[in-house]
C-alpha cells in the first residue's frame, strides 16, 4: 500500500472550509477545531468496527464511540478531550447540529468509499482529514502542523532506518511522527514510539490518535521541553523528529543548572536552541534526528558557541533549506537539520548543505509546497553525498565560517559557485560604492521641495519610480552631490529580505538616495553597468547578494560586504558592445511598455465614457 502523506485535494479543502466557516459564525475557532477532530476520530473508530451512527452529535455519542476500549489512560484522554467543548450550546443549537450532521455525513462517506479515498486505509483517510483540519486551524494561529510535503521529505530522507525507539518532540496531534512511524515500522516492526508535548489538549488528541493508529508500543508524555530537565532520560532514542513551534521564539534566561546547555555562556538563549539541544540530549550514540527550524537558528550569533560544539562533536550531517511560505501565516523560511551521532566513515568531519528553496509549487491561499522534484533531489544528494551546481555542496567542518559558524546552506553553496566563477575581479575593483544619506524620516517629511529622495518603495521592477518618492529641498542633509544619482548608476536596496536593483535612465530629475539605498557607480573603462546589472539579476548574482547579507530579523547589505563580491570577467571590448545593446534594448522595452499602458488607459476611458452617456450620466465604475 502506498502511503498518502495526507495530501489534501482541492474539493476536500473547499468543502471542509465551507463547513468550518459556517461553524465559526456560531462558535469560536478553537471549539470548531475540537469538534472536527472529534468527528474524525469517532467516525474513524466506527468505520474500523464496521458500525454506523446517524443521531445527534453529542458528548455522549463521542464517548460511546470508544465504549469497548478499556485502557484507563485512553478513557481519561477521551473524557478530558470531550470536556473542551461547550456541549450545552452545541447540543441545543439546531443550526450547529445541522452543520455537524453534514460534516459527519461527509466524513462517513469519505471513510467508507474506496473511490473517494483512492483505496487508502481508514487510518490514512483519518490522517488526510486531520491534515485538512489542521491547515484550517493554522490560519487562526492556535496550532500549527507540519505540511504534508515536508512530512514526505523527512520520510524520504530517513527511510531505511533500523531504529528501535523513535521520539516525536513537540508532537502536537501526533500526525507528523505517526506518518514516519507507519513507514518505518513496516520495515522494522520492533520500532517503539513516544510523543512528547506540553499542551494538555494536544496530548489527549495524540493519545487518541495513537490508539486509532493501532500503535501498541507507543505512548504520549506531557513534558515542557523548555523547563529544566530531570537528571536522566528514561530511554535514549535512535531516531528523533521535531518541528520546533513557530511564532513564539523568545529569549529565555539561561539557567546554569541546565546541563543540555553546558557549552553556553550568554545571559539569554532563544528557545529554538533549547529545543535543538534537548533533541541532541535525548539521542543515543548511534541516533539520528531531523529538526525543522527557522533560518535564524542557523546564523544567530547568540548561539554560535552551541553550533561550534555540535561541529566539534561531528553531529551535524546535513542542512537543507526549504521553500518559504510552507506554513499558514508564516512567510519565513524553513530549514531542516539532520543530526547523526554515528556518521558513515566517508561523511565524518563533513557537512552536506542543500538548497531546494526554489523547488516549490503554489497551492491554496498562496501557500507553497515542496515539489516531488525537490524531494527527489534532496533525497539523492543526502543519500549519495552528491554535489549539484547551485544546489548542494559537501563541506569540510573546518571550512565553516569561523566568525559566525553559520549553518546556512546558501552561504557555502555560493562560495562553491564563486570558486567555479574563476574570477579575481570584485565590485570594488570596478565601481565606487556609496551608501545613501542616513537622514531621519522626520526631517525628510518636514522639508518638502522638488528634488526626489529615493527609498526602497521607489524601486519597482528594475526601475526607479520618481513619482512616488518623497520630496526634499536644498539644505536638506541628503542634498549633496555625493548622494545624487546620475545616468547609468545602479541602485541596490540595503535592507530587507528581498534585494531590489535598478539602473538610472537618461536625464533623471534631481534625485538623492536615502540610507536604505546603495549606489554603484561603475567605471566604464573597466566594466559595463548593464552587464553588472544583469549579473545582479541572475540566479548566481542573487545567491551572491543573499550570502553577503547579515542580520536575522532585518537583513542588511553593507558596503564592506559588497566590495568583496566577485563578478564575472569578460573581454572589455565585447562588454562595450553587449552593454550598449542591453541598454538600448532596455530603453525600447520601457518605452513600449509606457506607450501600451497609456494607449490602454486612453481607450478604456473612452469606452467607459460611452457607457456613462448611455446610462444617462449614471456613474457605475
Amino acid at each position: 500500500m502506498i502511503y498518502s502523506y495526507h495530501k489534501v485535494d482541492g474539493d476536500m479543502e473547499s468543502l471542509i472550509g465551507r463547513y468550518w466557516k459556517e461553524l465559526q459564525q456560531k462558535i469560536v475557532s478553537e471549539q470548531v477545531f475540537y469538534l472536527f477532530v472529534m468527528l474524525i476520530f469517532s467516525e474513524g473508530c466506527r468505520c474500523m468496527k464496521g458500525i454506523a451512527y446517524s443521531g445527534k452529535f453529542t458528548q455522549k455519542s463521542f464517548k460511546m464511540s470508544f465504549e469497548d476500549v478499556y485502557d484507563y489512560d485512553f478513557k481519561v484522554a477521551v473524557h478530558r478531550f470531550s470536556e473542551k467543548v461547550d456541549w450545552v450550546l452545541v447540543e441545543n443549537d439546531e443550526e450547529i447540529q445541522r452543520i455537524l450532521g453534514d460534516v459527519e455525513n461527509y466524513i462517513s462517506t469519505y471513510m467508507r468509499n474506496d473511490v473517494c479515498g483512492k483505496g487508502e486505509g481508514i487510518t490514512e483517510k483519518m490522517d488526510v482529514l486531520l491534515q485538512a483540519v489542521l491547515e484550517l486551524e493554522g490560519w487562526s494561529g492556535t496550532y500549527q502542523s507540519t505540511p504534508a510535503s515536508v512530512q514526505k521529505l523527512v520520510a524520504e530522507l530517513l527511510s531505511g532506518s533500523q531504529a528501535k525507539h523513535m521520539l516525536d518532540l513537540c508532537c502536537g496531534t501526533g500526525l507528523y511522527g505517526l506518518t514516519l512511524y507507519h513507514k518505518l515500522s513496516r520495515e522494522n516492526p520492533a520500532l517503539t514510539f513516544c510523543g512528547i508535548e506540553v499542551e494538555p489538549v494536544l496530548c489527549d488528541i495524540a493519545d487518541i490518535n495513537l490508539y486509532l493508529h493501532g500503535v501498541e508500543r507507543g505512548r504520549i508524555v506531557k513534558t515542557d521541553l523548555l523547563a529544566l530537565p530531570r537528571s536522566t532520560v528514561e530511554e535514549l532514542a535512535d531516531l528523533i523528529v521535531m518541528d520546533i513551534p513557530r511564532g513564539n521564539n523568545v529569549a529565555e534566561t539561561y539557567d546554569r543548572r541546565d546541563y543540555r546547555l553546558i557549552h553556553f555562556d550568554k545571559q539569554h538563549i532563544y528557545s529554538d536552541w533549547i529545543f535543538i539541544q534537548d533533541a541532541l540530549y535525548r539521542l543515543n550514540v548511534k541516533g539520528r534526528a531531523a529538526v525543522l527550524a527557522t533560518s535564524g537558528a542557523l546564523i544567530r550569533l547568540n548561539e554560535k558557541g552551541l553550533r561550534e560544539q555540535i561541529v566539534l562533536s561531528d553531529w551535524l550531517e546535513a542542512v537543507i533549506t526549504l521553500p518559504s511560505n510552507l506554513y499558514p501565516r508564516m512567510g519565513i523560511g524553513t530549514e531542516l537539520l539532520i543530526f547523526n551521532k554515528n556518521k558513515r566513515p566517508e561523511r565524518r568531519e563533513k557537512i552536506l548543505f542543500i538548497d531546494i528553496s526554489s523547488y516549490y509549487k503554489i497551492e491554496k491561499r498562496n501557500m507553497c509546497a515542496v515539489t516531488e522534484e525537490g524531494i527527489y533531489i534532496a533525497g539523492k544528494c543526502y543519500r549519495h553525498g552528491t554535489e549539484l551546481s547551485g544546489i548542494s555542496v559537501m563541506l569540510k567542518s573546518t571550512d565553516l565560517d569561523a566568525d559566525t559558524c553559520s549553518f546556512k546552506p546558501i552561504q557555502y553553496i555560493q562560495l562553491k559557485e564563486e570558486e567555479r566563477l574563476d574570477s579575481n575581479t570584485t565590485v570594488e575593483d570596478i565601481a565606487d560604492i556609496i551608501r545613501g544619506s542616513q537622514t531621519l524620516t522626520k526631517i525628510a517629511e518636514q522639508e518638502k521641495g522638488t528634488a526626489c529622495f529615493i527609498n526602497i518603495k521607489d524601486i519597482q521592477d528594475g526601475r526607479i519610480i520618481y513619482e512616488t518618492a518623497e520630496r526634499i529641498q536644498e539644505g536638506h542633509p541628503a542634498y549633496k552631490d555625493k548622494f545624487r544619482v546620475s545616468e547609468d548608476d545602479i541602485l541596490l536596496t540595503s535592507k530587507g529580505s528581498v534585494i531590489k536593483a535598478a539602473v538610472v535612465g537618461a536625464n533623471p530629475p534631481p534625485a538623492f538616495i536615502s540610507g536604505n539605498i546603495t549606489l554603484l557607480r561603475v567605471d566604464e573603462r573597466k566594466y559595463d553597468p548593464y552587464i553588472l546589472l544583469e549579473y545582479l539579476y541572475s540566479g548566481q548574482g542573487q545567491l551572491a547578494l543573499e550570502r553577503i547579507q547579515s542580520g536575522t530579523t532585518i537583513r542588511i547589505l553593507s558596503n564592506a560586504s559588497i566590495k568583496k563580491m566577485k563578478v564575472p570577467e569578460y573581454d572589455k571590448e565585447l562588454m562595450k558592445v553587449i552593454g550598449k545593446q542591453l541598454k538600448q534594448n532596455r530603453e525600447r522595452y520601457f518605452s513600449e511598455q509606457k506607450r501600451l499602458t497609456e494607449s490602454y488607459q486612453k481607450e478604456r476611458q473612452k469606452l467607459l465614457e460611452i457607457l456613462k452617456e448611455e446610462k444617462d450620466g449614471k456613474d457605475f465604475y
